[in-house]
């Protein structure tokens, strides 16, 4: 994930990227080791506490699973009818030999 949010900004906001990213993953462990401790604590002893965790992390698991599968890049569709495609790129041939310059050594 820190690829992704690093690779999805351009060269000037790197560092931003990165370290919002870093931050958001701090708060996050923060308060997931916040929450798993308030559900631990509790009086009811035996391991009802940690089969409560356990049923928490399996629906964040899930809910992480579901926004995960929704972020797929949509595929380009056809194109509406009044709507011009774009013209492809033209292919550059890198190992065409340049225009002479005059004066240049042949």
């Amino acid at each position: 994930m820190s690829s992704a949010a690093a690779l999805a900004v351009e060269p000037r906001r790197f560092a931003a990227a990165v370290g919002l990213n870093v931050a958001a993953r701090q708060v996050g462990g923060s308060l997931g080791v916040a929450a798993t401790a308030l559900l631990l604590d509790r009086p009811a002893g035996g391991l009802a506490p940690f089969r409560d965790v356990y049923w928490l992390m399996a629906a964040l698991c899930a809910a992480v699973a579901v926004v995960g599968l929704r972020l797929r890049r949509p595929r380009p569709g056809p194109a509406s009818p009044g709507q011009v495609p774009p013209a492809p790129r033209a292919a550059v041939d890198e190992t065409a030999a340049a225009p002479a310059t005059p004066g240049a050594a042949v």
